[in-house]
């Protein structure tokens, strides 16, 4: 019983895989079968804002990269906050202290990030 179980639960699995690779590989075939194939220099140039590019390009400085980590991480803080304040009561004692001390943590790195944008 319990091995024509596992047996079925594979073979819905696999069904899932198998339809979940060939649905978007679908539009993927068909655009490159229908779509006009004309190469030419002037596509393969590059092209920015119509005007050709002046000198070599230049790298991508990450200057704002301190701002998207410490926005993927509130945000991410955000989430647990939130799960904790849809029932609160189910969290009380140990899960609360281990909340707030979360939050403690977070909060003293994003001082300590405040602190180091300021130098």
């Amino acid at each position: 019983m319990l091995r024509c179980m596992v047996s079925s639960l594979f073979w819905g699995l696999a069904v899932f895989a198998v339809v979940g690779a060939v649905f978007p590989a679908i539009p993927l075939v068909v655009s490159r079968l229908i779509r006009p194939f004309a190469p030419n220099p002037a596509k393969s140039s590059n092209y920015e804002c119509g005007m050709e590019p002046i000198g070599a390009g230049k790298f991508i400085h990450f200057q704002y990269f301190e701002y998207v980590a410490m926005f993927l991480i509130f945000d991410i803080v955000a989430i647990y906050f939130f799960l904790w304040a849809l029932n609160p009561q189910s969290l009380s004692g140990l899960p609360s202290v281990h909340i707030f001390l979360f939050a403690f943590v977070i909060l003293g790195g994003l001082l300590f990030s405040l602190w180091e944008a300021k130098e």
